[in-house]
Parts: C-alpha cells; sequence; structure tokens
C-alpha cells in the first residue's frame, strides 16, 4: 500500500471523473481518523455537498397515493451559513410504472421560498442527463454567481413534482444528483499561515 512519500512514483492521470476520490482531513471530526474520502466533482467542480436521491427512496415511495409532489430536506442552514452555487443532474431518467407521466419537474430551493425553486426551477427530470445549474431567481447564472446568505433556521430543499395527471408513487426508475457550495465565511479563518 502507498503512502504519501510514494506520491512521486505513482502513475500520473491526466484526468479526473466525477466518480474518483480524494483524500480529505475532516477537522470538524472527532473520531479515529479524520482522513476521510469525498467525490472528485466536489473539489474539480467548486462543490462542498452531494445529495443523491433514487426514485425508490422512501420519501417517494411512501408519499402516497394521491400525492403529485414529494420533497427532501437536504440541509438544515445555520445562521452564518451562504451559498453560491446549486446543480441538478438526472443520471437516470425518471419513469413511471404503469402509465407514463408528461414530466417530473425538479426543484430546489429554500425552505420558506414561494416554491422552494428559488435555486433550480423546473429541471426536465424525464430527461437522461439534464443538467440546471443557478436556474432559480436568487442566484445568477455562472459565471455571474454571487454569495447568497441563507435564511436563519431554513433549509434546503429538493422538490420532485409529476405532471400530467400522475403520482409520485409510480416511479420506477430515475436518480437526480444534487451539488452545491454551502460555505461559513467563518471557515476561512487561518486556513493558511499569516503572512
Amino acid at each position: 500500500m502507498p503512502t504519501l512519500d510514494d506520491i512521486t512514483t505513482l502513475q500520473t492521470n491526466a484526468g479526473v471523473a466525477p466518480n474518483d476520490a480524494f483524500a480529505v482531513v475532516d477537522r470538524s471530526s472527532s473520531g479515529s481518523s479524520r482522513v476521510e474520502q469525498v467525490p472528485a466533482a466536489l473539489l474539480t467542480q467548486g462543490y462542498s455537498h452531494a445529495w443523491v436521491v433514487n426514485y425508490d427512496s422512501p420519501t417517494l415511495t411512501g408519499a402516497g397515493a394521491s400525492a403529485t409532489t414529494a420533497f427532501f430536506n437536504l440541509k438544515d442552514f445555520t445562521t452564518t451559513d451562504h451559498i453560491r452555487k446549486v446543480k441538478v443532474i438526472v443520471t437516470e431518467a425518471f419513469t413511471g410504472s404503469g402509465a407514463t407521466f408528461t414530466q417530473l419537474e425538479i426543484d430546489v430551493g429554500e425552505s420558506g421560498d414561494s416554491g422552494k425553486d428559488n435555486y433550480v426551477t423546473n429541471a426536465a427530470g424525464k430527461s437522461l442527463y439534464t443538467i440546471a445549474e443557478n436556474t432559480g431567481g436568487t442566484l445568477a447564472a455562472p459565471p455571474n454567481a454571487v454569495y447568497v446568505e441563507t435564511d436563519d433556521g431554513g433549509s434546503l430543499h429538493l422538490t420532485l413534482t409529476a405532471t400530467g395527471g400522475h403520482k409520485i408513487d409510480v416511479l420506477a426508475a430515475g436518480q437526480v444528483v444534487v451539488l452545491a457550495d454551502i460555505f461559513d465565511p467563518a471557515d476561512f479563518k487561518n486556513i493558511v499561515p499569516a503572512s
């Protein structure tokens, strides 16, 4: 097993895939090891958080026979959290069992927003490899993204809505990945030695 001293002898890779991993030290961890792996997509694309939601998530399968919408509370915000960007990637197209729904709309926003879609709005869940970033009204589209202070006590919500008269509990396939850059400015203090 190579150690850090062996890095210069290892094979050089000319590319990094999103599902590759980096090792990082988690300074907030109190476990026996503070070294953890994180997906390369977070570091190479500038995100701090990632979530994966599958069609068979208990939140979706337990939504009830009459429900057309289901939401996930992805992260509770602290009083000092800031958010810069949010991206949705449909990695497996959502399909229905027994009936084809018109669309599965994917929204990401902050609790308390009128439609919980102020970060990403109406991403097409039926289309494989749909990518939507900062399409809501709060965050500017890249490359002009801005930092937005989150609401005290709010949370980051993912909402899935089946359209065309179909229900959310008929999903037979689908996966969405949500990436977000959320940070506390206090965590920048002393990140490198002072000049």
